[in-house]
C-alpha cells in the first residue's frame, strides 16, 4: 500500500496533497525567499570591501543568495512541476551546471578551504544564475550567448590566442 502511494506520487501530474499550498502561501513563500536572496546579495555587495579579505565568506553568502533565489521559483511553481521543468531537455544543462557549482562552491569553501577554487566556483555559479535569469526573458538565452561569445573573443584577443 505504501509502495502504491509512492508510485502515485511519482507518477502523478499534479502535486501531492502534502505539497499543496494555496496561491497566497505560494506567493508568500516566493516573496520571502526572494527577499532572503536579495538580502544575501545586498550584504555581499555592501560588505564586498570587507569580504575581499575573506573571499570564502563572500562566496558562501552569494551561494546562499543563489540557492534562495533558485528555491523561490520552486515554491512558486510547486516542487514537482519545478523539478520536471528543471529536468526538461532545454533546462537540464543549466540544472547540472548550477547544482554542481553550488555543491563544489560549498565543498571548496568549507571542506577544502581553498580561496582560489571557491572563487572559481563562485564565478561559475554567478554565470549560471545569470543564464537562468536571462533564459526567462524573450531572446534572453540568445543575448547571453552573444555577450559571452563577445567576451570570450575579447579575452582571447588580449591573451593572444
Amino acid at each position: 500500500m505504501l509502495a502504491d502511494r509512492f508510485v502515485d506520487i511519482l507518477g502523478a501530474s499534479e502535486e501531492p496533497s502534502w505539497f499543496t499550498l494555496s496561491r497566497f502561501e505560494r506567493y508568500l513563500g516566493f516573496v520571502l525567499l526572494l527577499l532572503g536572496s536579495t538580502a544575501c546579495f545586498a550584504l555581499g555587495f555592501f560588505l564586498f570591501p570587507v569580504l575581499t579579505l575573506k573571499p570564502r565568506k563572500f562566496v558562501m553568502l552569494w551561494t546562499l543568495g543563489s540557492l534562495l533565489f533558485f528555491l523561490s521559483f520552486g515554491v512558486l511553481q510547486g516542487p514537482v512541476s519545478y523539478v520536471k521543468h528543471l529536468s526538461s531537455k532545454e533546462r537540464i544543462p543549466f540544472t547540472v551546471v548550477f547544482v554542481t557549482s553550488q555543491i563544489l562552491t560549498i565543498y571548496c569553501a568549507v571542506v577544502l578551504k581553498s580561496t582560489i577554487l571557491s572563487l572559481v566556483m563562485g564565478i561559475l555559479e554567478i554565470l549560471s544564475i545569470l543564464w537562468y535569469t536571462a533564459s526567462y526573458f524573450p531572446f534572453g538565452t540568445q543575448t547571453m550567448q552573444m555577450v559571452f561569445g563577445a567576451g570570450a573573443r575579447q579575452v582571447s584577443g588580449m591573451v593572444g590566442l
